[in-house]
């Protein structure tokens, strides 16, 4: 995985800042992929002042929609570039041409204007200009194609692409641009693909666990990325194998925060094969490390495994103390909503250790902790199901008055998240 990030960002780098013959990259990736080009460019924008950095990342729905909010956001940054010229004396950017808002012109007609007019405005007409496609998404193949496609279509040598680089999103499975810009012969042209597929990653996940050239820690997290892959794959053999292998690299590394995640991590596999007691020695043991180390986090999920993998066994007790703990660190951490859902639990454990008035008192305490600040749609269905408990346990138990009221409160609850748009 970190041979891939950074493979893509030397692709990337070596088109934006290095090379001088080709004007334009096609960049083949999948919608989930977008965020990690974007972050590669924004890293670029931070680090490479010699070079400029216009990233547009909005949906073309329309050929003409597309290119007004082109236009408002470079309008944007014009307005903020006028007033840092304001401060120094410095003439002002020249206004929008025409052509980029006539809105009857073809789409890359406008971009034309547009790209040519930016040139027009910066002091050193010579600076490269980095502008880069990428849209979060595609809805229409057939829009996206008439923006773009002319762009990378035209003379290399016309005006507006003089010290341009257009880097454009093109799709990896069913590609859009690439076909008709092999098929036309269109040079100055480059491409690249951008694979983060589950399937790429695995790969390149084991290729870092692997490499010598990176240190101990970086294999470790390779390794690690790979064991929670195969537990989401349900590979639980090889996750345990490689959590274990785990525990023992980062204890020689004297990375005790890393040894309890992956002790938890071990713990969530072998809850998953129903090995409990297993799991809750596990789960115990990175609870501790975690704690010693201070990493909340790690110390949450080690708790919350440890009440579910009790709960599993009926070792009820257990199961309540782990969850209260859950709630406290839920809520040294500033996590208002896990905090009800934990004491709902606490509840659910006293009740089956036929503590009837201590799972009734609990409960009663999360109504009023989610009446406090009248919180709203999640919240709302946290209370419904604490109603529902309490209306049932009233009517198990024969108390007519508590049990009306009950209905009474879960009635007005169910209509309030129903009016909030909960399920």
């Amino acid at each position: 995985m970190r041979g891939m990030l950074d493979q893509l960002r030397a692709s990337l780098t070596w088109f934006t800042q290095q090379q001088r013959e080709d004007y334009a990259m096609l960049v083949a990736c999948d919608d989930g992929d977008v965020p990690l080009v974007l972050s590669a460019l924004g890293g670029f924008d931070q680090a490479d002042p010699e070079r400029m950095y216009l990233t547009f990342a909005h949906e073309a729905r329309t050929p003409r929609g597309y290119v007004d909010v082109m236009v408002e956001l470079l309008r944007m940054r014009v307005e903020v570039i006028d007033a840092a010229r304001a401060e120094r004396g410095d003439p002002s950017f020249p206004p929008v041409p025409a052509r980029g808002l006539d809105g009857e012109l073809p789409a890359s007609e406008r971009i034309q204007a547009l790209l040519a007019w930016w040139r027009s405005g910066q002091p050193d007409p010579t600076q490269v200009v980095v502008v880069a496609f990428v849209p979060t998404a595609i809805p229409s193949a057939e829009v996206y194609a008439e923006v773009v496609l002319p762009l990378l279509l035209g003379d290399a040598t016309e005006r507006w692409v003089r010290h341009m680089r257009l880097l454009v999103r093109d799709r990896r499975g069913e590609p859009i641009l690439g076909p008709t810009v092999v098929e036309r012969n269109a040079g100055n042209v480059l491409s690249t693909t951008v694979d983060f597929s589950p399937a790429a990653c695995e790969q390149g996940l084991a290729a870092d666990a692997s490499n010598t050239d990176l240190d101990d820690n970086a294999r470790g997290i390779a390794l690690l990325h790979m064991a929670a892959m195969d537990f989401a794959q349900r590979r639980y053999a090889e996750a345990i194998r490689k959590y274990g292998q785990l525990v023992e690299l980062f204890q020689r590394l004297g990375d005790r925060a890393c040894v309890a995640l992956c002790l938890v991590g071990c713990g969530d596999v072998l809850r998953q094969v129903e090995r409990y007691d297993d799991a809750r020695t596990r789960y115990a043991q990175g609870v501790r490390v975690a704690t010693e180390v201070d990493a909340k986090p790690v110390v949450l999920n080690g708790l919350i495994g440890l009440a579910q993998a009790s709960a599993a066994e009926e070792e009820w007790a257990a199961a309540e103390t782990a969850w209260d703990g859950a709630a406290r660190v839920a809520g040294a951490m500033r996590m208002e909503l896990p905090i009800a859902d934990f004491v709902e639990q606490v509840g659910v454990a006293r009740l089956h250790q036929d503590d009837v008035k201590g799972a009734w008192v609990v409960w009663e305490r999360v109504l009023e902790y989610l009446e406090e600040d009248e919180r709203s749609d999640p919240y709302r269905a946290r209370e419904v199901s604490v109603l529902e408990r309490m209306s049932a346990l009233a009517q198990k138990q024969g108390w007519a008055a508590l049990g009306q009221q009950s209905q009474r409160r879960l009635a007005m609850a169910r209509h309030r998240l129903q009016a909030e748009g909960g399920a």
